[in-house]
């Protein structure tokens, strides 16, 4: 599953990766993980590149 992979790239295990989920959903107040990405965007916490490093088509473009 996706919790497995993001679990190995973290080097933790599933049920910690899912209680980190799970303790930042909380912070952020969401009630879904989409929720969360949309309110981790909206607050800057992202950084510039998406998911799996992928820059977005601003960011490539300015580059």
């Amino acid at each position: 599953t996706t919790d497995e992979v993001a679990a190995r790239e973290l080097t933790v295990s599933v049920r910690t990766y899912r209680r980190y989920v799970a303790e930042i959903m909380t912070l952020l107040d969401a009630t879904s993980r989409f929720q969360a990405g949309v309110r981790a965007a909206e607050l800057g916490l992202l950084g510039s590149a998406g998911p799996g490093g992928a820059q977005s088509p601003q960011s490539r473009n300015e580059g």
